[in-house]
């Protein structure tokens, strides 16, 4: 694979950019900034809201930062200064039905604005903090701080809903759950025990729409992106832009979504996929020694 004329990279976090502990490893810091000396664009893309990112930006530094695509491609910014380029709020009366499903269903969840998770299940003041949002002893994110509960949930307080979530809700129904919105844009797991989870947009979202908003932002096009993912969320990303890789401890290689060639590249239908380091090594220095 010669991905010699890539102009820009987009990355997701979990699973991808950010390792096991919830921060970057420094080779990717390094080489991040090495990509913007080179001319290269550096986009994330991801499922999370804005404030999540923020302080994963304020560790790379904002100005090596071209574009987020957040909430997998319901909301677009460019620029250190993160203007927005375009979001695709659902229709109030979908988010309202989420709603009312995880309810009749007791099922956990979240509603997704751009800035604010509301989850149905988030902890309580008071309870133990996460320690998943830590670097080097530095707290970057809390549930307590950054999420709220979803019967807080106000659009005064929220203001649009971009995204929603269900979490490990029982196979059974499924089909009873997919039928319902069927009119939305939906990335489904299926899950060992029996479980499924979703994530939920606006029929037209996805990262692929996000990335591509922001390509032309920067005068580029789907063919200058590598893109690199680790999840079932990544899977249109990259197969539509012209390069794409992933990590080599990814989800969709270990469960066969991707079709391991050898050690250095798989496929995804008729799509090469280019194997990088495990999302604990710093994926981004073996992809940077090929383009420059």
């Amino acid at each position: 694979m010669n991905i010699s004329s890539v102009k820009a990279i987009v990355c997701d976090m979990d699973g991808t950019l950010l390792t096991a502990r919830g921060t970057i490893h420094p080779l990717d810091i390094q080489s991040i900034h090495t990509l913007h000396e080179r001319g290269i664009h550096f986009f994330i893309a991801t499922g999370r809201h804005l404030n999540f990112v923020l302080p994963y930006i304020k560790l790379i530094g904002s100005q090596y930062i071209d574009a987020v695509i957040t909430l997998s491609g319901a909301a677009i910014y460019a620029g250190s200064d993160l203007t927005l380029l375009h979001k695709t709020p659902m229709f109030p009366a979908l988010s309202s039905d989420f709603i009312s499903y995880l309810n009749e269903t007791g099922s956990n969840g979240c509603i997704y604005s751009e800035f604010i998770p509301f989850f149905k299940r988030a902890p309580k003041k008071g309870d133990a903090l996460p320690s998943e949002f830590f670097a080097d002893q530095t707290l970057l994110y809390t549930y307590q701080k950054d999420y709220l509960h979803l019967e807080d949930y106000s659009p005064f307080i929220g203001g649009d809903i971009l995204k929603c979530t269900i979490t490990r809700q029982p196979e059974s129904f499924f089909n009873r759950f997919r039928t319902r919105f069927s009119t939305l844009s939906k990335c489904i797991y299926h899950n060992s025990d029996q479980t499924f989870s979703c994530e939920a947009m606006d029929s037209s979202v996805t990262k692929t729409s996000g990335i591509a908003i922001a390509a032309t932002y920067f005068q580029l096009d789907l063919s200058d992106l590598l893109v690199i993912g680790d999840s079932n969320n990544d899977l249109d990303m990259l197969e539509s832009a012209k390069y794409a890789a992933t990590p080599r401890d990814s989800k969709i290689l270990a469960d066969g979504t991707l079709t391991l060639v050898d050690h250095s590249f798989a496929m995804y239908h008729s799509h090469p996929v280019l194997i990088t380091n495990d999302h604990n090594s710093g994926i981004l220095q073996n992809i940077l020694s090929q383009i420059v």
